[in-house]
Parts: C-alpha cells; sequence; structure tokens
C-alpha cells in the first residue's frame, strides 16, 4: 500500500511540474508607464521573434509589435522585409520593412533587427494559432524549432488575455 501511495505521490508530482514549465506567461513583462498612461506588456527581448502590445489607458490607443533579431557574419545595411513561414506553408510578410544592421560582437557579426507592427486581428489570430517554421530577415532565413515556436504561440495567446 505504501508503494502504491508514493507511486501516486510521484505521478501527481510530476504532472505538476509540468504543468508549471508551461506556463510561459510568467515570461512576460509588463510594465505600468503612470507618466504616458499605458501599459506595455511583452514577450522576452532576445528571443528571434519577440511580442509586445503597448495599451492605453484610455483605450485610445493600441498597438502590437513583432521584434525580430538574428545575426550574420556579414553586414548588409540595405536589408528590406520581413518574413514569417509558418508550418502549414502560410506566409506573414512586411516587404517594405527596413532592417537595421549593427555591429554586435566578435563571436556573433552583425545584429540584423526590425519592428513591425500587427495590424488586424486576422494577423494576431495567425500568430496565436499556428506554428512558425521559420522567418526571414533580409535575405537570412533562421529556423524556429518547434520548442520555441510553441512557446511563442503561448506568449502572444498570454499578452492578449493580459489586454482585456
Amino acid at each position: 500500500m505504501k508503494k502504491i501511495l508514493i507511486i501516486t505521490l510521484l505521478i501527481l508530482g510530476s504532472i505538476g511540474f509540468a504543468n508549471a514549465q508551461t506556463d510561459y506567461c510568467k515570461d512576460i513583462t509588463i510594465t505600468d508607464d503612470k507618466t504616458m498612461s499605458f501599459i506595455a506588456y511583452r514577450s522576452p527581448l532576445f528571443d528571434p521573434i519577440a511580442i509586445g502590445a503597448r495599451l492605453g489607458r484610455d483605450d485610445s490607443h493600441k498597438s502590437t509589435l513583432l521584434s525580430f533579431l538574428v545575426f550574420n557574419k556579414t553586414a548588409n545595411y540595405e536589408s528590406a522585409g520581413l518574413y514569417v513561414i509558418f508550418a502549414d506553408g502560410t506566409i506573414w510578410k512586411d516587404e517594405g520593412a527596413d532592417i537595421h544592421c549593427s555591429y554586435f560582437d566578435i563571436d556573433r557579426g552583425y545584429r540584423f533587427g526590425a519592428v513591425d507592427e500587427i495590424k488586424t486581428e486576422d494577423e494576431y489570430k495567425l500568430f496565436e494559432t499556428k506554428k512558425i517554421k521559420s522567418i526571414k530577415v533580409g535575405t537570412l532565413e533562421l529556423a524556429i524549432s518547434d520548442e520555441f515556436a510553441i512557446k511563442f504561440m503561448a506568449y502572444v495567446k498570454c499578452i492578449d488575455a493580459l489586454k482585456k
């Protein structure tokens, strides 16, 4: 009987631990800027793609932004265009997006970064419901792991829930 009780407790403990590991909402940073009268939400910044939202206290201003970050050993100061390729083949793009290129360090070379706004609810739902397979920043394509794709979908859902 003792063995069954111990095994049961171990299993229940494992389930609780697994649930704790998948609570990605704890990674969302919330900033309440009383001076500027807005609340900002953002996922971790140094991932290849991050999401952030800013909500005005009077609901006069809402914006949701995607931040992209890739590294390459070679600079390209005229790089343009952002693409998100989803696992089902759907593509979100902004072909005219400007990419900021700057030297980062000797190990990673140049940092290519860009920010773009999610403009419609349909675009928002796309990121909330579809797994990202890769991102393309200018001519640089970066594969996204399934683990991060699932985490990113959770970040989008968390921010959506917090904004309401």
